[in-house]
């Protein structure tokens, strides 16, 4: 029987989370390339890329995360 640590039940927690975001954002697509298209505010521009390179981060980790948890799934098998 496998009972999860303290530490998986976050990494979860933060998995969930993360993914829910890059939903979120990902909404923002095209909304936001129109903004930086149309904007003359370097402040704006600066915050939309900042997130969207958070949001491909976020990603990032979110799949090594889910590609670790497959791995060991299957290794124990």
């Amino acid at each position: 029987m496998f009972v999860p640590s303290f530490g998986v039940v976050i990494r979860a927690v933060l998995v969930v989370a993360g993914l829910w975001w890059c939903k979120e954002v990902w909404d923002r697509f095209p909304a936001d390339r129109k903004r930086l298209k149309e904007s003359q505010d370097s402040g704006e521009k600066g915050v939309i890329i900042f997130f969207w390179v958070l949001t491909v981060g976020i990603a990032f980790l979110a799949i090594t995360f889910v590609i670790g948890l497959a791995r060991a799934i299957l290794a124990a098998l």
